[in-house]
């Protein structure tokens, strides 16, 4: 790539969490490995979260329904995802990458964006560099990505897809827009199956057919998008690496094994989602200030409702109070037909860093009720930093 010239280093580990699995035990390698709830010999109702590439050659992919993927490949090992190791390698590599790049941006546990620009003295060649990225990880962690480079974080992302497992691709500087012509649009960010199918009618079925095409023909489709999604057709992003990339949303949700109309059932639930939320926001050093609630329904009609807080909090109590507050609204708005749950989910939102402060009361009316509140968050935090899942104290004391 040109000196002086931006360059952008997209990675993405393969099959990251089965792969892990695959790693702690080699023995698995050989089968289908899929990701998810557990399929309780195709009854099971909950998702794949991921599986790896034996398993995707039957069809499976992330958030089918488990049941789908046991009636497509019941010989397969199936797994519960174990989060915690997952962030604890994804933790590592990155790490890792920190000599290859004073500026790196996770996007999720298993990809990020690394901005080289400036590092031409120490890896002179563009392919060189993905491949010194590749051994780093692979020869430390035992895990395979792949590695796209390219004068902005668009067309390096779309690189790094390419040559899919453990693919390696250099776009040149000031080749972007030829590099992305022949490819078809659903790799374009942004566009959607509907779009897509909408431009397909249109008569667009290659990127550089988009790159080339007046504002005015695409508008008819892509409305108020047009613009930026020509502008990205013709190879130009010139979003920045944000290094100081922080997680701004926060959720948990259960699926049921069997649908209810109890609410006591739901509201216990909504308390362990609550405990399990704060621990994280908590151990992240942040607060919120809006929470989610999520129903989805046993006809899989799934309904969001959201209250914001007059102050930030990391507290687990402000969390189930609020969500149970939607809910009980919610309940009575939206459900007097009692129909039943599938699953029920809380998010956090509008989160900031506990180290910036938060919004204090001027008189704070319920100051016992915080103190007790905040020990029994403490008290949560240290007995499920040493026993993970073991702790129920707060809605319990």
């Amino acid at each position: 790539m040109k000196t002086g010239s931006r360059r952008i280093v997209h990675f993405d580990m393969d099959a990251f969490y089965a792969s892990i699995e695959e790693n702690l035990d080699p023995e698995i390698r050989k089968y289908p490995v899929i990701i998810g709830s557990d399929p309780r010999n195709g009854r099971g109702r909950g998702v794949v979260s991921t599986c790896n590439y034996k398993a995707r050659a039957f069809g499976i992919h992330s958030a089918m329904p488990i049941s789908v993927a046991w009636r497509k490949c019941p010989q397969a090992v199936y797994l519960r995802p174990r989060l915690a190791t997952y962030q604890q390698v994804s933790m590592q590599i990155m790490e890792l990458l920190n000599q290859f790049a004073p500026k790196i941006e996770p996007v999720s546990v298993d990809e990020a964006y690394l901005d080289c620009s400036g590092t031409h003295l120490l890896y002179p060649d563009d392919l060189n560099l993905a491949r010194s990225i590749q051994d780093k990880i692979l020869s430390q962690t035992g895990l395979h990505a792949s590695v796209g480079v390219a004068s902005n974080k668009f067309v390096a992302k779309i690189a790094s897809e390419l040559n899919k497992p453990a693919g390696l691709c250099v776009c040149p500087f000031g080749q972007e827009r030829s590099f992305l012509e022949p490819l078809p649009l659903n790799r374009l960010w942004g566009l959607g199956k509907k779009n897509v199918a909408a431009l397909n009618q249109a008569g667009f079925f290659r990127i550089g057919q988009l790159a080339s095409a007046p504002l005015s023909d695409l508008r008819s489709v892509l409305k108020n998008r047009a613009p930026l999604i020509r502008e990205l057709a013709r190879g130009r992003d010139d979003r920045p690496v944000l290094s100081h990339w922080a997680q701004k949303s926060f959720s948990e949700e259960q699926t049921y094994d069997h649908d209810t109309t109890d609410l006591a059932v739901i509201t216990k639930t909504l308390s362990h989602l609550s405990e399990q939320l704060g621990y994280r926001i908590r151990c992240k050093g942040l607060h919120f200030r809006t929470v989610r609630l999520k129903v989805r329904f046993a006809d899989f009609r799934t309904h969001t409702r959201a209250f914001t807080l007059s102050a930030s909090s990391n507290q687990t109590a402000a969390i189930r109070q609020a969500a149970l507050d939607l809910l009980i609204r919610f309940w009575q708005q939206q459900n007097q037909g009692g129909q039943p749950v599938r699953l029920i989910g809380i998010a956090l939102d509008n989160t900031s860093d506990a180290s910036a402060g938060i919004q204090k009361e001027l008189f704070p009316s319920n100051s016992f009720a915080d103190i007790r509140n905040i020990s029994l968050d403490k008290l949560f935090d240290e007995i499920n930093t040493q026993f993970p899942g073991k702790a129920h104290v707060a809605s319990t004391l």
